[in-house]
């Protein structure tokens, strides 16, 4: 189960997020993944999809079979791989149209957001960085969260499912979120929480900087994960992004202490 931290968290993760010896390399743009890092919609998804396939009349995913074939990962290529590995015949065209029916008809009952994320994201775009999201969510779902959020304004680039012929943890979908913005892919940070999305993101010659909703920080192998989106992910990004004297800003921010 996903917890999003609130704004203002006093936790840290340690600075292995931040790969490489002495001075770091610029950024010029930062990516945003969507759920778990923008909204907490993870167990909805879980809770969509096993009534999907409840009303189709198939079998469903345990946890274990959720986490691994999908979170963070488009439903379009989970999905697929998960129904062949169970030797299911299934048409993924209708199984998707009816999880987003069910999906976008309960959002504001069902969807919170992940306060931490969509300040970092607010902060960041009030001083000047570019910024696209880069989700495995479909477009609709998209839409959704940036107009129920007011999320529209901060984000100059979006990049969904609908938009790449493969998703995370290929790095295709972080690779058009930097053309859509026009920088290079290696001048990108990456905010993700899912190791689908870091695999991508370390594909796609990004930086990337995790952050551990599960509770499970080891699972991430190649980074330390930060706990929480807070000041010290925004200062070390500001530093990263030549922006001002980020490193005396912090007791400046709008955070609640």
């Amino acid at each position: 189960m996903i917890v999003c931290a609130k704004r203002g968290s006093r936790r840290h993760g340690r600075m292995r997020n931040v790969r490489g010896k002495g001075a770091m390399s610029k950024i010029e743009a930062v990516l945003f993944d969507m759920d778990g890092v923008l909204i907490d919609s993870e167990p909805v998804h879980f809770q969509m999809m096993v009534e999907t396939l409840d009303a189709h009349g198939l079998p469903t995913p345990n946890d274990a079979e959720w986490e691994e074939f999908l979170v963070g990962r488009p439903d379009r290529d989970g999905l697929t791989d998960w129904l062949l590995g169970h030797r299911i015949d299934a048409d993924i065209g209708a199984l998707m149209a009816d999880k987003l029916e069910r999906m976008t008809a309960r959002f504001d009952e069902l969807v919170a957001p992940c306060d931490d994320g969509q300040w970092l994201a607010r902060e960041l775009a009030r001083r000047g960085v570019p910024l696209a999201v880069v989700t495995g969510a479909r477009r609709a779902e998209l839409d959704i969260v940036l107009k129920r959020f007011d999320l529209g304004n901060v984000f100059a680039a979006t990049i969904s499912a609908d938009d790449v012929r493969t998703g995370k943890p290929e790095p295709e979908p972080f690779l058009a979120g930097a053309a859509a913005l026009g920088v290079s892919a290696t001048a990108c940070a990456v905010i993700e929480d899912a190791v689908p999305g870091l695999r991508a993101a370390e594909a796609a010659g990004m930086r990337p900087f995790v952050v551990d909703r599960g509770g499970d920080p080891a699972r991430f192998v190649t980074v330390t994960p930060f706990s929480a989106l807070d000041s010290r992910v925004l200062t070390v990004l500001l530093e990263l992004a030549g922006i001002g004297s980020a490193r005396h800003e912090r007791d400046g921010l709008d955070l609640q202490r």
